[in-house]
């Protein structure tokens, strides 16, 4: 059974839905690689928001998350409105 949570699975893992924007595409309408971290970082910040927390909330409470290394394992493309 799914959590109420529309983000949150069982599994343990946290989904965001959004739409791909015409200037994140080639002309192939598939997304360019380098996009995707500025995807995790919209993922990143609706998780935060999830927990009543928005980015402007972290440093006064003495938290920081810069991302220091990132590494990405691709499995299939993200597409132009799909």
């Amino acid at each position: 059974m799914e959590s109420e949570d529309p983000g949150h699975s069982r599994s343990g893992f946290f989904r965001v839905t959004l739409r791909v924007p015409l200037k994140d595409v080639d002309p192939f309408q598939v997304v360019w690689y380098g996009n995707y971290l500025a995807y995790f970082d919209v993922a990143r910040t609706a998780l935060l928001r999830r927990y009543g927390l928005g980015p402007s909330d972290m440093a006064p409470l003495g938290f920081y998350a810069p991302v220091v290394a990132a590494e990405v394992q691709y499995h299939a493309p993200a597409r132009y409105e799909r």
